[in-house]
C-alpha cells in the first residue's frame, strides 16, 4: 500500500507450489477538477484572530484543507489565524492533495480601539526634574472609560485613575515608595462593550 506510480514486479504462488512472475502497472493519480472558493474575516484588535473559511465542490468529496498547521472539513470555518499570507492545502477524501491556494489574513482595527498601541514607560524617575517624572499609559487614539492600576510587590494598589492625564509620581498615601519593579494595569472598554487588558511591569528608580 501507499505505492508510488511506477512499475513493480509481482510473483504469485499457486497451491502446487508453481510461481508466477510478472509487472504490475499503478497508474498515477490524476486529480479530477474541483472549484474551490474562500472567504476571510479580518484578524481585528478586539476579536482576536482572522478568520477562513474554505468550500470546494467536485466529486470526490468530502474535502478537507490544512491551513496554519491545523485540518479543516471543507465548509468548517479556521480560525485565530494572525495576519499574513497562508497556503491552504486542498485534498480529498482518500488523502490525495489536490490542490492549493493563497490565502490573505488581512487586520483590520476597530475604529476607536486601542488595538496594541498602548506604551507604558519600562521605568520612571520621580525626581522632579521634568524628565520621566510620571507613570502612565500613552495610546495613539484619544480613549474614555479606562483604568490604570499600579500593583506594589504584595498586590497592594498604589496608584489608580480614570483620569487620561493622571499618571503615578511614585507616592502612596504621600509617602515616597522604595525603588523596585510595580506592576500596571491597563483596562479599557471599546464598542459593543468589548474589553482589552494590558499588563507590564515598570521599575521605580531613585
Amino acid at each position: 500500500q501507499n505505492l508510488a506510480a511506477g512499475n513493480y514486479p509481482v510473483a504469485v504462488k499457486d497451491a502446487q507450489g508453481c510461481v508466477f512472475t510478472g509487472t504490475a502497472t499503478i497508474q498515477p493519480y490524476v486529480a479530477k477538477p474541483v472549484n474551490v472558493q474562500w472567504n476571510m474575516t479580518p484578524a481585528d484588535c478586539w476579536q482576536g484572530g482572522g478568520k477562513v473559511t474554505i468550500t470546494v465542490a467536485g466529486t470526490e468529496a468530502p474535502y478537507f484543507y490544512r491551513i496554519n498547521q491545523q485540518s479543516y472539513q471543507a465548509g468548517q470555518q479556521a480560525s485565530g489565524l494572525p495576519p499574513g499570507n497562508y497556503m491552504a492545502l486542498i485534498s480529498n477524501g482518500n488523502n490525495c492533495l489536490i490542490d492549493s491556494i493563497p490565502v490573505t489574513i488581512t487586520e483590520q482595527n476597530t475604529p476607536g480601539g486601542v488595538c496594541d498601541t498602548v506604551y507604558v514607560p519600562t521605568g520612571f524617575t520621580p525626581n522632579a526634574d521634568g524628565k520621566n517624572d510620571i507613570l502612565k499609559p500613552t495610546t495613539s487614539t484619544a480613549i474614555n472609560n479606562f483604568i490604570f492600576r499600579v500593583y506594589n510587590r504584595v498586590g497592594q494598589i498604589v496608584f489608580e485613575t480614570r483620569h487620561g492625564q493622571a499618571g503615578w509620581n511614585g507616592r502612596y498615601k504621600g509617602v515616597d515608595q522604595p525603588q523596585g519593579t510595580y506592576v500596571w494595569v491597563f483596562t479599557y472598554t471599546g464598542p459593543g462593550g468589548r474589553t482589552k487588558v494590558f499588563r507590564g511591569t515598570a521599575v521605580l528608580i531613585r
